[in-house]
C-alpha cells in the first residue's frame, strides 16, 4: 500500500467514531478509498488500539507511546508501532501484526529493519502477534528464527505475552450452565430480544454456582462472563417456556473453555451502547477513554472468576500464555 493510501486509511479511521453509517460512507467516497476493501485493510489498525487498550487494561505499562508513520518516512526509519515502559522499568519497542489464519506470515526484511532501529535505540523489539483473537509476543530473534512464520499452535506456547504483560488464562469447564431470564416488561442494563436480563443463574453440575439479579452487584460480575462464553461453542440456546412477559434461555458449554482476562474486557467494550444505540468498536472506545479512567481493569475481571470459585466451582488458572486448543474450545 502507498505512503498517500496509508495516510487515507489513517484519517478514514480517526474520524470514524464520530460519524454515523451514512457519513462514514460519504466519507470513505470523498477520500477515494475503496469501501469493498476498507475493513479489510481497517483491521490491521484497529487491533493496534486494541493492543493499547489491552495494555491499559492489565495495568502494566508506567508510559505507552504510539509512533506516527509519516516522520518515520521522512528518515526512512522503519518505525514499529508502540513504545512501552513497563511497571518493572523494561522499555520495549513493540510492532503489531493480526491474522485470521494459523500461520501468521511477517516479511523477514521489515523484521530486520525493525532490528536495525531497535539496535540503534538501545532498545529490545517484540512483535505483538493476534492470531484468530490470542495476543502473543514474541522477540524479534525468536520471529527471525522462524523465517518470519509463527503457527498459533505450536509457537503460542513460546509467548511471553503473560509473563511480560501479566496477562492470565482461565480454563471453564464443559457443561457450565447460564439460565437467564429476561422479562419484556421488566427493567435492566443489559438487553436483549427477550427484553431486559432480571435474573441470571450460573450452574454447574446440577447445583447454583451464583444468581445475580439486575438489582445487585453480581449482574455486573455476570455479564462480564456470559457474553464471552455464549461466544465460545455452547449447547443452544435453548429457549424455555414463557410465561406472560417472562422468557428464559439456557446456554451450556458444549466444550471446556480457555480464555484471556482481556477477552471479558474486550467483549465488555464491544457491548457497550453509545449514543443512539450505535456500539462502540476498538477505535471509538480508546477515543472515548482519552481523558477518563477506565474502571474495568484486570483485577476487577479476575474477581469475577473468583466469584465463581467461592460459589464451589473450580477455575483453572494459567499465569501465561498456554497451549492454543485446536478448534474445540478456542476463542
Amino acid at each position: 500500500m502507498s505512503a498517500p493510501e496509508i495516510e487515507k486509511i489513517a484519517a478514514y479511521k480517526d474520524i470514524c467514531p464520530y460519524l454515523d453509517g451514512a457519513r462514514q460512507e460519504e466519507l470513505a467516497r470523498d477520500l477515494g478509498i475503496d469501501a469493498a476493501d476498507l475493513d479489510r485493510r481497517l483491521e490491521g489498525l484497529r487491533n493496534e488500539d486494541e493492543l493499547v487498550l489491552v495494555l491499559h487494561f492489565l495495568r502494566c505499562c508506567k508510559h505507552i507511546i504510539r509512533f506516527e508513520e509519516g516522520a518515520a518516512r521522512l528518515t526512512g526509519t522503519a518505525a514499529p508501532d508502540l513504545l512501552v515502559q513497563l511497571r518493572s522499568g523494561e522499555t520495549l519497542l513493540i510492532e503489531a501484526k493480526s491474522s485470521q489464519d494459523d500461520l501468521l506470515k511477517l516479511g523477514t526484511g521489515r523484521v530486520k529493519k525493525c532490528m536495525g532501529v531497535a539496535q540503534d535505540l538501545g532498545l529490545p523489539l517484540y512483535f505483538a502477534l493476534k492470531q484468530r483473537g490470542v495476543w502473543g509476543l514474541f522477540s524479534a530473534e525468536h520471529v527471525l528464527a522462524q523465517t518470519g512464520k509463527l503457527r498459533l499452535v505450536n509457537d503460542f506456547t513460546k509467548s511471553e505475552f503473560g509473563t511480560k504483560f501479566g496477562s492470565q488464562w482461565f480454563a471453564l469447564p464443559r457443561g457450565l450452565e447460564f439460565r437467564h431470564l429476561y422479562d419484556r416488561d421488566g427493567h435492566g442494563l443489559v438487553q436483549s430480544n427477550h427484553g431486559p436480563l432480571v435474573r441470571c443463574d450460573v450452574r454447574f453440575g446440577g447445583r447454583r454456582i451464583l444468581r445475580a439479579t439486575r438489582t445487585d452487584s453480581n449482574m455486573f460480575a455476570v455479564h462480564l462472563l456470559r457474553g464471552v462464553v455464549i461466544r465460545g461453542e455452547t449447547i443452544g440456546p435453548e429457549s424455555g417456556r414463557r410465561r406472560g412477559s417472562l422468557t428464559r434461555v439456557v446456554h451450556r458449554l458444549a466444550f471446556p473453555l480457555m480464555l484471556a482476562d482481556y477477552h471479558l474486557y474486550l467483549h465488555l467494550i464491544h457491548s457497550t451502547g453509545r449514543k443512539g444505540g450505535v456500539k462502540y468498536d476498538r477505535t471509538a472506545y480508546l477515543k472515548a477513554l482519552q481523558g477518563r479512567e477506565e474502571p474495568v481493569t484486570a483485577d476487577v475481571v479476575r474477581s469475577v472468576f473468583r466469584l465463581l470459585e467461592s460459589g464451589g466451582l473450580t477455575v483453572l488458572w494459567v499465569a501465561t500464555s498456554p497451549p492454543v486448543p485446536d478448534g474445540e474450545g478456542a476463542l
